[in-house]
């Protein structure tokens, strides 16, 4: 679905991303991971032609990115940045509306078929007790789930996440995490998302990037990606790696900073 060759970012003389390669498959969950610094929320910026390349390409559906409209792009790509911003008078009903101007020509207002997917939309993401509340009234883990139904309902095939965890205890963490996949599995939304918790990234993705300095130290399955000599080497962290036969992931057990 989305593919970059050989891209570079810089800011200034300061180069993030050297010479990466990331092949995104439709239908699948993909997660960044790497320290801070890796270049994680820089290659989702390049991907949405928020932050220009130095060199290298990126096709979205074998088609490079610079040639497609930003209409065809907000119908098809949904971006949700690491804390979004909305107006505080805006209830979640509100903010979920704003997706389906994609749709509308300037003089059109919404329609029934707006209004249906508005409500399925909250509906699918368990906000339905909260529409009509203002964003501020919510909870970190109620506002992203508005945020997500924001997103669903723009009907886009790729949703990119910019760590949607953040901010959020463990319980909404979870929340948020099976709400993500259920879009995945049962709407094949494809999924890229940028996660710290490396268990968190194991538990939920199809497919690992694990950056460091700027470059795909490894990319595959968590199993083939999420071994203790992968974690130690752009970690700088030693760790136990047992792999849970049940469920079929890797767990990962933090020991001690590496020497």
């Amino acid at each position: 679905m989305i593919k970059t060759k050989k891209i570079h970012v810089s800011y200034g003389k300061k180069k993030i991303i050297d010479s990466v390669d990331i092949h995104i498959k439709e239908g699948t969950i993909n997660t960044l991971i790497g320290p801070n610094g890796s270049g994680k929320s820089t290659i989702l910026k390049a991907l949405t032609q928020q932050k220009k390349i130095d060199s290298g390409e990126i096709f979205f559906k074998q088609k490079p990115i610079q040639s497609l409209s930003s209409m065809y792009w907000a119908k098809n790509v949904t971006y949700l940045p690491q804390n979004p911003k909305a107006p505080s008078d805006y209830t979640v009903w509100d903010l979920v509306s704003l997706s389906r101007n994609a749709y509308l020509k300037w003089y059109e207002r919404l329609g029934r078929k707006d209004y249906e997917i508005i409500e399925e939309s909250i509906r699918k993401t368990n906000i339905q007790d909260h529409k009509y509340k203002l964003l501020s009234e919510l909870s970190g883990g109620e506002r992203q789930r508005a945020w997500i139904a924001m997103a669903l309902a723009q009907e886009p095939e790729l949703i990119i996440l910019d760590e949607p965890t953040t901010f959020l205890d463990i319980a909404y963490q979870f929340e948020v995490l099976e709400i993500v996949k259920e879009l995945n599995e049962k709407e094949n939304i494809t999924v890229l998302m940028v996660l710290h918790d490396l268990n968190h990234a194991a538990k939920y993705s199809d497919n690992i990037v694990l950056l460091k300095a700027g470059k795909v130290f490894a990319e595959g399955t968590p199993r083939e990606v999420m071994n203790s000599e992968n974690i130690r080497a752009a970690f700088n962290i030693e760790v136990k790696v047992q792999h849970d036969e049940e469920h079929d992931y890797p767990l990962i057990y933090p020991i001690k900073k590496a020497v």
